[in-house]
């Protein structure tokens, strides 16, 4: 950008010495300086907005006095004004240096052109005819051309060549404005040069045009204003929970409004404590918690906000603790909530370099958008809350159907998965006791008697189907449901006594248990007596071949 200011300067320069900066004016119109200085500060502020092809653009009307001062004017005279209030407007809105410059560089070229055109094209005269508003005419359009080119080349080279289409039909729209404005400035001139006191005349439709170009803004902006609460809505409406409203919320109205940051801040009635929630221009979401004492500032302050205020300084407001530490140069306040019962805050604040101040309109935006976002936020927190019933409801509901120690099935859980079998189903049960568990839990502590536990439920797990059922009736008694029964299901009952009959590993521990198996098959109807009947003739007969075996051995 420093190449673009340099080069603007050297043509401005070039221009200058080949028509003479101090050339007497073309007509002689009594404009002094400081009236020509003064017109360019005001054309330069001065913007008219339009809608075309569903766009909006502004223009401004330095055409004015830019077409006076080339006429009226010494070329120095004009060159000086025009860059003099642009620097004067760059240093009012604290513009960076490199793109102040820029910009001055390019308003003394503007104005350099336009004076060089006119003049190769007529020479000074007694007084203003069609030849001086004609070439005058063809200087101000090629100055607007010059700049136009200027500003679309730097647009290209900073956001990419795509962007130059698009800034070349931008500036054929604004060189038909401006050599319209151009010509109303010349027929106005020739009007005042004639007859002087005609020019009363053209306060009225003065006045017309501009009680018509502000009912034409006004109507813009409430439509734009309509526009982005529909679009706000229904992107809001689609947004899932709490957290994606408040990143909506933040997204949108930092970029509607243009401000460098928005922040939400949000009470938390069973604790006091107020979050922040910040979206700043980097896109990244900063969640922290307000001290005390700005907490109980913004509290107080809630009660007396009404719909909202705008903050202009944060000296000697009633949150001028948190506004300095946020680095809150001005923004728009809102309360959230509802309306005599607040639950927060929402802050817009410091407003885009160059970019107007807060308006009543950026207020009734920010308003607006909070009422909306208040009942989604609330209607996210009861989805969540009901959200969190139903998993607690659930939790609740798991625990009272498991073990909590080996996570298995409890016997209430048992119970109800019998209670669902068909009553002509043939389904098998599987009843299994450890066989001296009680010695486990005496000799190595009942830690290593529920690991043991944990261990047996897992290998009934690992040799059942994933749709049987395996459950821990209490102690060390387990049961395995299995619906379909399988066929054969003498090879399922090898299985689990096989499983049983592993050591089990527990530390430096080799634990060795095994377990009697009763099973029984048929329809649910008194089938968990059956199967503990076969169980315990299963333990019976292993104590009578254990006793057998220790009798013979004796022997």
């Amino acid at each position: 950008m420093s190449g673009i200011a340099a080069g603007s300067l050297l043509l401005t320069a070039i221009l200058m010495t080949a028509t003479g900066p101090t050339a007497a004016p073309l007509v002689p119109l009594p404009v002094p300086w400081v009236g020509l200085l003064l017109g360019f500060s005001v054309a330069d502020r001065a913007r008219i907005t339009l809608r075309l092809h569903r766009e909006c653009r502004a223009f401004s009307l330095t055409e004015v006095p830019l077409l006076v001062g080339v006429l009226a004017a010494t070329p120095v005279a004009v060159v000086t004004a025009s860059g003099l209030a642009v620097l004067t407007w760059q240093l009012w809105g604290r513009m960076p240096l490199r793109k102040a410059s820029v910009n001055v560089a390019v308003a003394l070229l503007e104005a350099a052109v336009a004076v060089a055109v006119t003049r190769v094209l007529v020479e000074p005269g007694p007084a203003l005819d069609s030849q001086h508003w004609a070439a005058a005419l063809v200087g101000v359009v090629a100055a607007m051309a010059t700049r136009g080119l200027v500003v679309s080349w730097v647009l290209a080279r900073v956001d990419g060549p795509t962007t130059w289409a698009m800034s070349l039909r931008a500036l054929a729209v604004s060189l038909v404005f401006s050599g319209g404005v151009a010509g109303l400035t010349i027929a106005q001139m020739v009007l005042l040069t004639h007859q002087p006191a005609a020019g009363l005349l053209l306060l009225g439709p003065a006045a017309v045009v501009v009680l018509a170009h502000r009912a034409h803004v006004a109507a813009m902006a409430e439509g734009g204003r309509l526009a982005f609460v529909a679009r706000f809505t229904t992107t809001m409406a689609a947004a899932q929970g709490h957290d994606s409203a408040l990143r909506q919320l933040l997204d949108l109205v930092g970029q509607e409004l243009g401000a460098g940051f928005v922040d939400v801040l949000q009470m938390h009635r069973r604790d006091g404590t107020m979050v922040r929630v910040r979206r700043d221009a980097g896109g990244l979401q900063v969640r922290d918690s307000l001290d005390v004492e700005d907490t109980a500032a913004i509290a107080g302050h809630l009660a007396d906000l009404g719909d909202g205020e705008i903050v202009r300084s944060p000296d000697g407001h009633a949150l001028s603790s948190y506004l300095a530490s946020a680095g809150i140069t001005d923004a728009l306040l809102v309360p959230l909530g509802d309306h005599g019962n607040p639950s927060g805050l929402f802050v817009v604040a410091n407003r885009d370099t160059g970019a107007p101040s807060w308006s009543r309109g950026d207020l009734e935006i920010a308003v607006t958008v909070t009422r909306h976002t208040g009942a989604i936020l609330r209607s996210a927190e009861l989805a969540s809350s009901l959200s969190d019933m139903t998993a607690e409801h659930g939790r609740l509901l798991h625990e009272s159907h498991h073990d909590p120690l080996t996570g298995l099935t409890n016997r209430r859980g048992l119970l109800r998965a019998l209670a669902e079998v068909d009553d002509d189903s043939s389904v098998a049960l599987l009843t299994i006791d450890l066989d001296e568990f009680k010695a486990v839990n005496d000799t190595h502590g009942h830690a290593i008697g529920d690991d043991v536990l944990r261990a047996v439920g897992l290998r009934l797990r690992a040799v059942s189907r994933s749709g049987d059922v395996v459950a821990r009736l209490g102690g060390d008694e387990f049961v395995v449901l299995l619906d379909p029964s399988p066929d054969p299901l003498a090879e399922v009952v090898d299985r689990v006594r096989s499983t049983l009959a592993e050591p089990v590993i527990v530390g430096e521990r080799v634990i060795r248990c095994t377990g009697s198996v009763g099973a029984a098959v048929g329809s649910v109807d008194g089938l968990m007596e059956r199967a503990d009947d076969a169980m315990y003739r299963a333990k019976r007969s292993r104590v009578v071949g254990a006793r057998t075996n220790r009798s013979s051995s004796d022997a």
